[in-house]
């Protein structure tokens, strides 16, 4: 009974105060798309100039009051916006790794090269290599070996291949014409040594070069993931990991990728960011044997589209859910990014993941909330985005430090339709979160690009990225 009598006593104060939504409701408001995009053409009454001021010369310092006690959130960021007066929303499609694309890459980035048939004697050796030392160490593949007699016999039948391989490498023109959906094509990348490289596609949405086949090895893992410096900076700076730079500077790397990208036609993209990428996993430890040697390292520059001189921001998050509706189902979808790998010897790696197909202008200039506004939004929500959920662990420091706040487009599903969404103006406050050690002991984000929050610049939602809206 005093279950159903408190019940309607709330009813009867959320009549009274006319149903003021709480913060939580905050987050999910305003996430129906044609209502965005009514506010976003209804027109900027005034230029963005005026709607974005800011002091200290663009960079904003305080500290964010919540309603987490044991959270504290601060802000030391330079903020960032496009060099327009216009900010579009557009609307785009998923695309697909087209025949056009690979020919573009094979042509550019592996020269050209003829499709590996049989693989050289070199190759097969350095498989051998690998087996024998193993044996030597007495440490077992336990993914491919269960006991040193099936070692010993992988052994032995990896000796006949190398016995019978042939000193260079049989190949043949490539044909990229094939329907499969994901396909691997290998290429003599260096005729002195017979490495070869490979060139992977998911003609649905992702396409991978790597130099050499056998070092796929030390990077599969992160390229898939994202980059381990986003986790590993504490470490380094407390010399618990020592870095090994290649000789060629920053400035001479971004010359190649930026060469790449114009040889490939893709004007439309441009560099996001650059940021160091260790050739190693991304769940390294303080026991893991990495630490005791030098980390190879190589640059890694990143790109995005730019529609109207503002470009699309750049994030950790790979992929959304799409999903807008708990009872609908949606593929992943994800977010479209260039990423160029150098070293010393010129492209290490390239992965274009998700390409757009851009359909129309929505607006050229969309009516965006004064940055006040966006700030106000972020210092209400951040506490509840970031709330200590029942069963799980936050740290009683647990802290948030937002180092940077960007202007760009970002993409939000469209209702209805799993593959289109639109490119929309969104605030990302970037930085480093350090909420839950159960699986990163210092936090994460040291990388620059992990996004703390994203707001929409039109109707001040919270953008979950994860779920692409």
């Amino acid at each position: 009974m005093k279950k159903v009598f408190f019940a309607l006593l709330a009813f009867l104060i959320l009549m009274i105060v006319a149903c003021q939504p709480t913060p939580e409701e905050e987050v999910v408001i305003a996430k129906n798309s044609q209502e965005m995009i009514t506010m976003a053409v209804s027109g900027n009454q005034e230029p963005m100039e005026s709607m974005i001021q800011f002091s200290q010369e663009n960079h904003l310092k305080k500290e964010v009051e919540t309603n987490r006690k044991e959270l504290t959130v601060s802000i030391d960021a330079d903020i960032v916006f496009p060099d327009t007066s216009e900010v579009p929303v557009v609307r785009v499609t998923r695309g697909k790794v087209t025949r056009e694309m690979l020919e573009a890459v094979h042509q550019v980035i592996c020269g050209g090269g003829e499709q590996v048939v049989v693989f050289p004697r070199a190759f097969e050796q350095r498989g051998l290599d690998e087996l024998l030392q193993q044996r030597q160490s007495g440490e077992l593949d336990d993914l491919k070996y269960s006991s040193m007699e099936e070692l010993d016999a992988a052994i032995a039948a990896m000796m006949s291949d190398v016995a019978a391989a042939p000193e260079t490498a049989v190949t043949k023109p490539v044909d990229f014409s094939s329907d499969e959906r994901m396909e691997s094509f290998r290429f003599v990348s260096n005729e002195k040594n017979q490495t070869i490289s490979d060139l992977f596609v998911d003609r649905e949405d992702k396409l991978s070069y790597v130099r050499d086949l056998y070092d796929d090895s030390k990077v599969s893992y992160y390229v898939i993931q994202g980059n381990p410096i986003n986790t590993l900076w504490p470490m380094i700076e407390r010399g618990d990991i020592h870095l090994s730079m290649p000789q060629i500077t920053e400035t001479d790397a971004r010359t190649i990728a930026d060469r790449t990208i114009a040889a490939l036609g893709l004007s439309t993209f441009s560099c996001a960011g650059c940021r160091v990428a260790p050739l190693c996993e991304m769940g390294i430890r303080e026991w893991d044997e990495t630490l005791r040697k030098n980390l190879p390292c190589v640059y890694e520059f990143l790109y995005t589209r730019q529609i109207h001189s503002v470009p699309v921001l750049f994030t950790n998050t790979s992929l959304s859910n799409d999903s807008t509706s708990l009872d609908s189902y949606a593929p992943p979808w994800y977010y479209e990014r260039i990423r160029i790998f150098i070293d010393d010897e010129g492209i290490y790696a390239f992965l274009w993941d998700g390409p757009y197909v851009e359909n129309e202008v929505i607006t050229p200039s969309a009516k965006l909330l004064p940055f006040e506004e966006v700030l106000s939004r972020f210092e209400r929500m951040i506490g509840y985005v970031y709330a200590k959920e029942e069963g799980a662990y936050v740290k009683a420091d647990a802290s948030i430090k937002v180092t940077r706040i960007q202007l760009g487009l970002v993409r939000v599903a469209q209702q209805g339709d799993v593959d289109a969404g639109y490119l929309v103006p969104a605030w990302i406050f970037y930085g480093v979160i350090d909420v839950d050690d159960r699986m990163y002991k210092d936090g994460y984000g040291y990388d620059g690009y992990e996004s703390v929050l994203t707001i929409n610049a039109i109707d001040g939602s919270v953008i979950d990225l994860s779920k692409g809206y």
